[in-house]
């Protein structure tokens, strides 16, 4: 599957120059380009993950252009190790944010707990099938 440079840019909440800039900056990105005369993108799910790398350095790390380029020559398996792991971590912390929201929707309200002395409670309420 394919994705243009918008859906891109959408997904990162960067330009399109900036995503230009990148592929300029960093040989890791190579997006296929049509043979016309625009030469529209094509980013493929390579091109995806490489550029959330690259993100991840410049954008999340705070890194230089200098710094991230660095980083990828002397470090590449290690910086790839890390992003994947962060990337790992987020869709889990994803994934436990959707079945809380999803526990919090379908859970009905806690019956109240009989007051001490055993007198029965002031009020019914309608879960208590009063």
């Amino acid at each position: 599957m394919f994705y243009t440079i918008t859906e891109v840019a959408q997904h990162f909440g960067v330009s399109e120059p900036t995503l230009r800039f990148w592929e300029k900056e960093f040989d890791i990105i190579a997006p296929k380009r049509s043979d016309n005369k625009r030469q529209i993108r094509s980013y493929t799910a390579k091109d995806i993950h490489n550029i959330g790398l690259i993100y991840h350095l410049l954008k999340e790390q705070g890194m230089t252009l200098s710094g991230a380029k660095e980083r990828l020559r002397k470090k590449p398996a290690e910086t790839e190790a890390r992003y994947e792991v962060i990337s790992r971590l987020r869709a889990i912390r994803a994934e436990l944010a959707d079945i809380c929201r999803e526990l919090s929707a379908g859970a009905k309200p806690a019956a109240a707990e009989p007051p001490a002395g055993g007198e029965p409670p002031s009020e019914v309420t309608p879960d208590a099938g009063g």
